[in-house]
């Protein structure tokens, strides 16, 4: 038995989020659906989807750049982006990014966001001290002081990630340049009383449209729900948003070639119209142009999970053992004699790995609807794994906190 001690469980000054941020929001829970001889049976994709949720919330700042001063804004913000790199490769944040409005009604010049997993979070993003350790502390002065002489922060919110589509594992990544990157961001207001009904819809209805365009439109990236969790200032009232982000850079399919491809598209179920939904909510849009993207591949979580790739194996003092093998988001765990003869193989089981600082965290999601979170860390090329977990089904666990498995990589003991 291995014991060790127990893992230690401004937008700043320049986006002060007050009041909310430390409020406890709970975690999207995965629905399980009844079957016959399975009361509790989660389907695997989408426990897989709840394992690849890209955040948890978004942290947007609305900027209005003073006037003459947008070239040295951009500079400036491209100093930020170094800085949000750092973070993001701490894992302080997932990602970080700015864009620019086109001409729109509701005023909006530029917005940067941040997207992390927790509100909590957001608390403690920003230690200066060690920034100005790796930054320099004359260079960081100078930045914070030109920060302000070139935009005005006219607004803020945390907006949550309720839905979302996302690319299917087979696709091959597109590594894009931030500026080639453009979105719809539409502000949704539910009518009186018709909030979940609207929101009901958009997963229902619109998500797997958005899905299936995803996978097959050229060009089309992504699609997310968000709601609303804080404001102050100028920011929308508007309590959803949705986001269909599309590369700038593909040229526009002919009219044939679109209409083959929506006619694939799932439509509206029978009975309902367009109308209907407009009678839910009502809608503005304003197309925003990426300028600077943090790539979510640079942060900590994403690193820490391609490290976590292959097969690794944990020998019990008895001779046994157990193995797992790790795939992007996926861990197959197989039980072994000491001889080698195999007792048991489980089925494949989604994971997500989630850093905030020094703290790690493993959370596996399991078909009756159930989660496992344990602590865990990798030195010396050991992945220490806490045997106990720290929460099984969102609750604290009272087993040994300090038992760990602790596996190398290959098949073998």
């Amino acid at each position: 038995m291995t014991k060790l001690n127990p893992m230690k469980i401004l937008f700043l000054a320049l986006i002060p989020l007050t009041g909310c941020i430390t409020a406890k929001t709970p975690s999207p829970q995965i629905k399980a659906s009844n079957q016959i001889g399975n009361p509790a049976h989660v389907a695997l994709d989408q426990r897989m989807k709840a394992a690849r949720k890209p955040c948890g919330f978004v942290s947007v700042g609305y900027m209005d750049v003073k006037e003459g001063q947008e070239e040295a804004y951009i500079e400036v913000e491209s100093q930020w982006k170094k800085i949000h790199e750092h973070l993001a490769a701490e894992g302080k944040i997932l990602s970080w990014g700015m864009a620019k409005a086109r001409p729109n009604k509701m005023g909006f010049e530029y917005i940067t966001w941040r997207l992390v997993r927790s509100l909590g979070s957001l608390d403690h993003i920003y230690d200066w001290d060690a920034i100005g350790e790796w930054m320099g502390k004359e260079k960081l002065a100078a930045l914070l002081a030109k920060t302000p002489q070139t935009r005005d922060i006219i607004g803020q919110e945390v907006l949550a990630l309720e839905d979302y589509t996302l690319s299917r594992l087979t696709d091959s990544p597109q590594n894009l340049d931030a500026k080639s990157m453009s979105f719809n961001w539409d502000f949704m207001t539910p009518a009186e009383g018709k909030a979940a009904e609207y929101a009901a819809i958009e997963s229902s209805v619109f998500l797997p449209m958005h899905q299936k365009r995803q996978e097959i439109q050229p060009g089309y990236l992504f699609w997310n729900l968000q709601r609303q969790v804080f404001r102050s200032g100028k920011a929308s009232k508007a309590l959803y948003r949705t986001v269909n982000a599309f590369r700038n850079d593909v040229p526009q399919l002919s009219q044939e070639a679109q209409q083959q491809i929506n006619a694939n598209i799932p439509g509206f179920p029978e009975g309902m119209t367009y109308a209907d939904v407009q009678k839910l909510r009502s809608m503005q849009r304003v197309t925003f142009d990426v300028i600077y993207q943090v790539d979510e591949n640079m942060s900590a979580e994403a690193q820490m999970r391609s490290a976590l790739l292959g097969t690794w194996t944990h020998t019990n003092p008895d001779g046994s053992y157990r193995t797992k093998v790790m795939t992007p988001y996926s861990e197959q765990l197989s039980f072994y004699k000491p001889d080698g003869t195999l007792i048991q193989r489980r089925d494949p089981i989604p994971f997500r790995v989630q850093i905030n600082g020094t703290e790690k965290l493993f959370t596996a999601f399991f078909q009756n609807g159930g989660t496992w979170t344990a602590s865990f860390d990798m030195k010396d090329g050991l992945w220490y794994e806490q045997k106990r977990g720290l929460l099984k089904n969102g609750k604290l666990t009272d087993t040994a906190p300090d038992e760990y498995w602790v596996y190398h990589r290959g098949s073998k003991p």
